[in-house]
């Protein structure tokens, strides 16, 4: 009898054990399904107004709380060749499209020189801008980099598989001998096509041991912000490219 009544403490207890842990399986199953809102705020510009609104996100929803800014984001959302522009503080500007953005490069390309000393031009001959592709984030992997001079000021690859990189860059890093505003385009089509973004690392150091670094290709939308859990990025999303001087 003891023997028996032994048994079934026994089991008793190992039925308590097992409970036990269901509810705690269980509560920290409900634990990570509750509701967590968080607030941001968005700014970007277009047309040359600037448009800001905060943002509630919760794990069903986002709702943005200015309309204006809400009513340009639907409509950004229906350009399927949208394009941003990154400015080299990090601020977005969007555009309708990559023919008004390199009209816009061209523009500030122009009001630089017209700033800009006068110059030997034997020794701007041989002033190099450099873009460095990586495959990994924070600049690691394997690599591919390009110069453009200022007899040859741009560099176009209409299919970024010629060079190994189709829809593998994740990071990359330019810099320039003279100073001077130098841009990337990168597009999520062949041929120039599709959704692009355009960093502009602005007037930055001439020493080209330090060159503007954008580590993580993944921090930035590809195409317009939208009210979904999940946007599309960049990471491993560029198929062509131009890049200017």
């Amino acid at each position: 009898m003891k023997t028996i009544w032994t048994y079934l403490l026994v089991i008793f207890c190992i039925t308590g054990i097992l409970h036990s842990c269901n509810n705690e399986e269980l509560n920290e199953l409900n634990a990570e399904q509750e509701v967590i809102e968080q607030s941001n705020e968005l700014t970007f510009t277009y047309k040359g107004k600037t448009y800001s609104t905060s943002i509630s996100q919760t794990d069903h929803d986002i709702k943005y709380v200015n309309e204006e800014t809400e009513t340009v984001l639907n409509k950004l959302a229906e350009n399927k060749q949208l394009a941003t522009f990154v400015y080299g503080d990090g601020s977005i500007e969007y555009f309708d499209s990559d023919k008004e953005v390199i009209k816009y490069i061209e523009e500030l390309s122009a009001d630089q020189v017209s700033d800009s000393p006068v110059i030997n031009p034997a020794a701007a001959a041989n002033w190099r801008s450099r873009l460095t592709l990586y495959v990994k984030t924070s600049l690691n992997g394997s690599k591919t980099s390009h110069d453009i001079y200022e007899t040859n000021k741009s560099l176009a690859i209409p299919n970024l598989a010629t060079i190994g990189m189709d829809q593998k860059v994740r990071s990359f890093q330019m810099n320039s001998d003279n100073g001077i505003h130098t841009f990337v385009i990168f597009y999520d089509e062949l041929n120039y096509r599709g959704y692009s973004i355009t960093f502009d690392v602005g007037y930055f150091s001439s020493n080209t041991s330090n060159p503007i670094k954008i580590r993580d290709l993944g921090k930035y939308i590809r195409g317009p912000f939208l009210p979904v859990q999940t946007n599309l990025t960049w990471d491993k999303a560029a198929r062509s490219l131009k890049f200017y001087k």
